[in-house]
């Protein structure tokens, strides 16, 4: 049972890999600009979304021009480091999903990935959804 079992986990994986592929066609939606945190979702529901009223924290997110980004908290410096954007496309067991999505880098080392979308040229929503990557919180910016 085991040998099957690790089978099937090598097949799953492998799907996993090999299904999402890059459309180099298709050019990702620029996130330059000064994006001010509104909300952060929670995928369990007994979860309040985190605000800035309910977390005593404002958050700005400053995309640069010269692939640099900046997090301020409380109008402070929290983190910074350069970005690079990409867009894709995964197909996993259901669902065909296609997306835009950005790196973040710290000191030209990979730190975290995550698709995007933006609404109205000024809504910008972070969410592992929008890919087919499920239980996870969404985070939502309002353009400056």
């Amino acid at each position: 049972m085991k040998k099957y079992s690790t089978i099937l986990f090598i097949i799953i994986l492998s799907t996993a890999l090999f299904c999402c592929n890059k459309n180099s066609d298709v050019q990702p939606v620029s996130l330059v600009g000064t994006w001010n945190w509104i909300r952060t979702t929670h995928p369990n529901p007994i979860y309040a979304d985190s605000t800035p009223s309910n977390t005593r924290r404002t958050e700005l997110l400053l995309f640069k021009n010269d692939n640099s980004w900046i997090l301020l908290r409380n109008n402070m410096l929290y983190d910074s480091g350069t970005y690079s954007l990409g867009h894709g496309q995964s197909n996993p067991i259901v669902g065909n999903y296609i997306y835009d999505s950005v790196v973040f880098y710290k000191r030209n080392i990979n730190q975290w990935w995550t698709p995007y979308k933006i609404y109205s040229n000024d809504t910008l929503i972070f969410a592992g959804s929008f890919a087919g990557i499920y239980g996870a919180g969404s985070q939502y910016y309002v353009k400056q």
